[in-house]
């Protein structure tokens, strides 16, 4: 049987009416009504209220009761005393049952909301089957990668209830959708390496079959499924986050930390999309408020697990693993930036309606709404920028350090050599974008001087400057120029996560590059001068003491020899 949709008249295809060639309008559930399914013309010819089926009074029931009262196998006889407004009159219309309603309901009805869920499903799909196949094809030797490869791919066949009704087997749906899940629940805790930790992180290879198949039973009841999937999954979330606060610094670590991020946000969208599933229960919930709630649930139910599926893939594939600090950061923040905006508007335009109806006596919602709305623009800005650059300094805490080093030179540059000077910089150049190699050369006239290196020999550095672009080890590099003179290079290997630099890094990295050569320049100039004046003192020191022995052997040369006293 077809599911319940609801469609751009804010009508509801239910099947039981749709076998009687009607739609439900529940809009306003204190008096909710029937429509026939349009003809070509758009008209509706007749419309109205149920009040009775089949001679039993149903005012007051909601339209799910009298589903459950009117459905039967096709043929049968449904007669529905309806109440016109136009007329108040209640006209009795005896209703047949049949398959050709139920097809010409769902052909008119399903058109205008419909193409857009399927065309949004069919994204999910083909983005889920490529994680799938590309997990397989580049991680086919690790087992728990294997586990999320088929996750995904059976992931990927949520929301195809029409094949399956096609295929009359309307079970296979929910028993796909316990296998994914199985899936998830045997390999979360094994992230990322296949190994369960802690301990008791191995019960999930029993759980998670279990659990995936009380789900999928085709008579679980929903809000106990839901309720257990949440459980189920939350509680392998927190096995990913007790191991990784014990693992060290590294590559596993970033791996965990796009794992969290993904499982993260999937669960918070799923506790959206069943918080948005309530609201739309609610009796004052009407009109396009209820059309956007609904579509709102769909969404949101549809992307939690696909948006976990995508912080996996990230984490096995090893994918930019060091720019998982800045997704965080910024996902965190837009987060509390837009809970920060909802509250203000919500709240301001509630207290501006109240103060307005204190003050004139009347109420006037458009007017809170509007000035709730200004007030919450003009937070925007501000709150975005303080927000993200306290995040930012919360999970980019070495990129903020780099981007503080011109500070730090501009200090250093008035009493240090250009050896520690260089040092500082590299370090903090180093840890600010995760180089594996990088190295300061400066160049003079006598030359390049290695100043600073990480990851390689002075030797090694100087030979790869010769090499040519295509096999250099340090293949980034950046020129140091002060005053049109040319100082020296900065020079940039690989990331430790294997890839390129992101646009945070390059663009720290171009606002230190004056303050360093300009640091470079200075206390370069100052070590010359001051090795050529210590030089020259040398010299004069050692001409000083030459000339100082010459005058002792000359005057000993010049002295008259004493004479010898002759004995007695």
């Amino acid at each position: 049987m077809a599911n319940t949709f609801y469609v751009e008249r804010v009508t509801k295809v239910e099947p039981a009416f749709a076998a009687l060639g009607l739609t439900v309008d529940d809009t306003d559930r204190r008096m909710w009504a029937v429509l026939p399914n349009f003809d070509e013309t758009g008209f509706s010819p007749w419309a109205g209220f149920p009040t009775t089926i089949d001679g039993r009074d149903i005012t007051g029931l909601p339209p799910e009761a009298v589903a459950n009262m009117i459905a039967g196998p096709d043929g049968g006889v449904v007669a529905m005393g309806m109440l016109d407004l136009e007329t108040e009159q209640v006209m009795v219309r005896r209703l047949v049952r049949s398959e050709a309603n139920q097809a010409a309901v769902y052909r008119e009805n399903q058109r205008p909301l419909m193409l857009g869920a399927a065309v949004f499903d069919v994204i999910l799909a083909v983005a889920l089957v490529a994680g799938g196949v590309l997990l397989r094809w580049r991680r086919f030797d690790q087992p728990v990668a294997m586990v999320f490869s088929f996750a995904l791919l059976l992931l990927a066949t949520v929301g195809t209830t029409i094949f399956w009704e096609r295929l009359h087997f309307p079970e296979g749906e929910a028993m796909v959708d316990a296998a994914w899940l199985a899936l998830f629940l045997v390999g979360i805790p094994a992230l990322p390496n296949g190994r369960y930790t802690p301990s008791w992180a191995r019960w999930f290879m029993v759980v998670g079959p279990v659990g995936g198949l009380i789900l999928g039973m085709p008579h679980s009841p929903v809000e106990l499924s839901e309720t257990a999937r949440v459980g189920l999954l939350a509680a392998a979330f927190a096995c990913v986050v007790i191991r990784f606060r014990y693992t060290p610094r590294g590559i596993e670590r970033q791996q965990m930390k796009w794992a969290c991020l993904g499982l993260a946000a999937g669960l918070i969208l799923y506790l959206l999309s069943q918080v948005a599933k309530w609201v739309v229960l609610l009796p004052d919930v009407l009109g396009t408020v209820l059309v956007v709630l609904i579509w709102a649930e769909f969404i949101l139910h549809r992307s939690a697990f696909t948006v976990m599926g995508a912080g996996v893939l990230v984490a096995l594939l090893n994918y930019r693993l060091n720019d998982a600090d800045a997704a965080i950061g910024r996902s965190t923040g837009y987060a509390v930036v837009t809970g920060v905006i909802a509250i203000t508007w919500a709240f301001g335009a509630a207290w501006i309606d109240t103060t307005l109806t204190l003050v004139t006596g009347a109420s006037n919602p458009t007017l809170a709404t509007g000035l709730s709305t200004l007030a919450a623009m003009a937070i925007l800005a501000p709150a975005q920028t303080r927000v993200l650059a306290w995040m930012e300094s919360r999970f980019q805490r070495a990129l903020v350090r780099l981007r503080d080093l011109p500070a730090r030179l501009a200090r250093l540059r008035h009493h240090a050599d250009p050896h520690p000077v260089a040092d500082t910089a590299l370090k903090a150049v180093v840890e600010g974008v995760n180089a594996t190699q990088a190295a300061l050369v400066a160049e003079g006239e006598a030359g390049l001087r290695v100043l600073a290196v990480h990851g390689l020999s002075e030797e090694r550095v100087l030979a790869d400057m010769l090499l040519e672009a295509d096999h250099r080890r340090l293949a980034v590099r950046y020129p140091l120029r002060d005053m049109d003179e040319h100082v020296g290079w900065l020079l940039l290997g690989p990331r430790s996560d294997g890839a390129s630099y992101s646009g945070d890094e390059r663009r720290a990295l171009h606002l230190i590059l004056d303050p360093l050569a300009d640091a470079i320049r200075l206390t370069t100039r100052r070590h010359d001068e001051t090795a050529a004046l210590k030089s020259v003192i040398a010299a004069m020191e050692a001409r000083v003491a030459r000339v100082e022995a010459e005058r002792t052997a000359t005057g000993r040369a010049r002295r008259p020899a004493r004479p010898r006293r002759q004995p007695a």
